[in-house]
Parts: C-alpha cells; sequence; structure tokens
C-alpha cells in the first residue's frame, strides 16, 4: 500500500490538486444525513488537501461540534485517527485504491464510525494519471457492485450511504 500512498504523495506534490468536489456537489445531502444521525464529529477519511473546509468551510455549514481530517498522502492529514466519530465520509477515494487493498481501508474506515458512513465513488476512468503511469482510478466497480462489497461492513446502528457516479449514471443507496 505505501507504494500506492508515495505515488500520490509525489502527484500532491506537483499538482494542486484535491478540491473534493464530491463533497462540496453532495454537501447538502451530507447535511440531511448528519442531521438524520445527530451527527456532531466527523470524520473525512481522504480528505485531500482539505479545501472544503479551509476554503469553503464546509464543517461552519455542517454545524459540526468536531472535524478530524486524514490522508496518509498529505503531511499536513497523515496522522491516522484514533478514536471514533459519529460520521464518517469517503468521497473519492475507494477507485483510487487498489482491489488487494479494498478489505483492509474499508474495515478501517467503518472502524472510526459510530452512525453514518457516507461513500461518494466515481465508477469511470480518471483523467488522471499518477507519476508511475497508472490511472488514478484503479478499481472500477458498478454501483450494485461497490454497494455490495460496502454493505458487508456495515454494524447494524450504522447508517450506510453508497453514492456513485459515472459518465452515464449517478445511483444512490441507503442503509438505515
Amino acid at each position: 500500500m505505501n507504494e500506492y500512498i508515495d505515488q500520490y504523495k509525489e502527484f500532491y506534490r506537483t499538482v494542486e490538486y484535491g478540491n473534493n468536489d464530491p463533497v462540496m456537489k453532495y454537501s447538502k445531502e451530507i447535511l440531511r444525513f448528519l442531521a438524520q444521525t445527530n451527527s456532531k464529529s466527523l470524520l473525512d477519511y481522504g480528505c485531500g488537501e482539505g479545501h472544503q473546509y479551509k476554503k469553503f468551510k464546509l464543517d461552519e455549514f455542517w454545524d459540526l461540534e468536531e472535524l478530524y481530517c486524514y490522508d496518509p498522502a498529505l503531511e499536513e492529514y497523515e496522522n491516522r485517527p484514533t478514536k471514533k466519530y459519529d460520521a464518517v465520509i469517503n468521497t473519492d477515494v475507494l477507485e483510487h485504491i487498489p482491489e488487494v487493498y479494498l478489505d483492509e481501508v474499508v474495515s478501517d474506515i467503518f472502524s472510526f464510525a459510530e452512525n453514518l458512513v457516507y461513500f461518494s465513488i466515481c465508477t469511470c476512468r480518471a483523467k488522471t494519471i499518477l507519476p508511475n503511469g497508472e490511472n488514478a482510478h484503479c478499481t472500477l466497480k458498478s454501483h450494485e457492485e461497490w454497494t455490495e462489497i460496502l454493505k458487508e461492513y456495515r454494524s447494524t446502528n450504522q447508517v450506510l450511504v453508497v453514492r456513485t457516479a459515472g459518465k452515464i449514471s449517478t445511483d444512490i443507496t441507503v442503509f438505515n
């Protein structure tokens, strides 16, 4: 896994990336799920450069009492969380994780969530090419495939939201 993290570290050094458009695009939807689950603390697992909080103040829009940003490819956010949060969001991340590491990463994400786990996943190839020449979206699955994988990690007290977007369609599945 470290070799892939190193690819993103190199990428972030050379390109400003991580405006985290899915978070911005679905911020009102996420707000509704935060309210529904009474979530006041949030972990953004794979936050990118954090523009959604530094520049756009989404944590204030969501009325959070606590926000923790984690992204192992950025020194500012590389410290792994050490506790649980009411909600964990993971946007534009899973498609970047090689399939061999999916179980480890998904299990880790769910381990930090008390009430809500929200995923936004792209289902098509990226425009971005990593320094090693690989497409940044190395794990492509359909909405149905992602839903089947992710629901297996959910505990009964967690609301799970699986949103996927591709060139043709956008889908959402919610497990209450």
